[in-house]
């Protein structure tokens, strides 16, 4: 799995207010002095107080936005937004817990928080201003049981204070090296050499302004909000270490596997903040998506927003008092509910919404012992009720 396929979405973007022509300068500058005086509380601070402290869970509702309109992209002072959104596909959770006890605390020392649920789960530390990243177990990217990755500076992924027309930007670069054997490649000859290793390098920029503020209503409720505008790249690349009477040369993995592992995208996010939420209220992605093998693409955007503001759309009550035990898990697994949960099925997903077992009647217990390590969601569905709850495997 690509790292650009699991940290998903922070950071956002921002741009600069409009100039006006001289020729209306006069009257400008009375208008706006008016205008100043009426509406400078409506422009927000995105303060202290909505970054998620240790123990937080972020609820949010993913909605597929089918609407041809793209107000979000819109730039500016005092604008208003609406959105009703009805067609929730899914939910999920951003966690920051306490890193104590957990298998990333003696790697990282200097570590006080462990971020997942977007994708991703690292090792973080939280100070009163911003959360960075310091490093990820490899098993993140799919090399289970290759230790973890340390990031050579801290990348940032959420920092306050935020007014309109601040700008930040951000990246990270790193790289894995594993052994040719692990994917059987340790026989196959270039060069006349063999192949000793593989180098997997991934980088990831953020470019992020704030843009807007104003108002946006979703499904009826009104916020205050600042809106940010980010810029995601990302790049994965490989290289392959070959053999030479043993010095390792490192040559382009093109060589050998075409552009199969050379990958570059952008991502473009529009997120609205208020002064009191650790939740976005809303938030867009626009990604381009290949639709022939041509190389054409269009636009896919999707979405999410505070779960509580999806209710009252989607109207699927939620399972009462879900819990999994004993989590973490070894091997097996009980669900219990405050509902019978007679007739229930289940189902497994990875963080970033993957799949892991297809629907099956829920049992007694549940049997994890062909999981890999690592940070599951389990997904209940019950009458006309859906639950969710966090399964670790260790």
């Amino acid at each position: 799995m690509c790292l650009h396929e699991i940290i998903f979405m922070y950071l956002r973007q921002l741009q600069k207010p409009k100039i006006m022509t001289n020729r209306f300068a006069p009257f400008f500058a009375v208008i706006s002095f008016l205008f100043f005086s009426l509406s400078i509380n409506a422009q927000i601070t995105v303060g202290t107080e909505t970054l998620p402290d240790i123990g937080d869970v972020l609820e949010y509702a993913i909605f597929s936005y089918e609407d041809d309109t793209t107000s979000y992209r819109m730039d500016g002072e005092d604008l208003s937004w609406s959105y009703d959104i009805s067609n929730i596909d899914s939910t999920e959770q951003e966690l920051y817990l306490d890193i104590a006890g957990t298998p990333l605390q003696d790697s990282f020392p200097m570590a006080n928080m462990v971020v997942s649920g977007i994708g991703f789960e690292a090792a973080a530390l939280r100070t009163m201003n911003n959360i960075s990243i310091l490093g990820l177990s490899a098993g993140q990217l799919g090399f289970f049981g290759m230790g973890v990755i340390h990031f050579e500076d801290p990348w940032v992924i959420r920092e306050v204070p935020i007014d309109y027309g601040d700008s930040f930007s951000d990246s990270v670069s790193f790289s894995l090296t594993v052994s040719s054997a692990l994917f059987g490649l340790d026989t196959i000859m270039i060069m006349g050499a063999t192949i000793d290793s593989m180098r997997f390098n991934f980088n990831i920029a953020i470019e992020a302004e704030a843009t807007a503020w104003g108002s946006v209503n979703v499904n009826g409720q009104s916020f205050e909000v600042l809106k940010l505008t980010s810029v995601q790249t990302s790049q994965t690349g490989l290289e392959l270490g070959i053999n030479f009477g043993g010095t390792i040369i490192w040559v382009d993995g093109s060589l050998l596997f075409g552009d199969v592992f050379d990958n570059a995208e952008t991502s473009t996010s529009y997120s609205f903040l208020s002064a009191d939420s650790k939740e976005s209220i809303i938030e867009f992605q626009e990604e381009r998506v290949p639709i022939d093998t041509l190389g054409n693409t269009e636009i896919e955007v999707v979405g999410r927003m505070k779960s509580e503001l999806a209710t009252s759309v989607r109207d699927v009550p939620s399972i009462a008092g879900l819990k999994v035990s004993p989590n973490p898990a070894v091997d097996q697994v009980a669900v219990t509910a405050d509902d019978p949960l007679e007739g229930a099925t289940y189902r497994l997903l990875s963080l970033d919404g993957k799949v892991i077992s297809e629907p099956g009647p829920l049992t007694k217990s549940i049997d994890v012992r062909g999981l890999r390590d690592g940070t599951y969601i389990l997904e209940i569905r019950w009458s006309d009720r859906i639950g969710t709850a966090r399964l670790v495997k260790h």
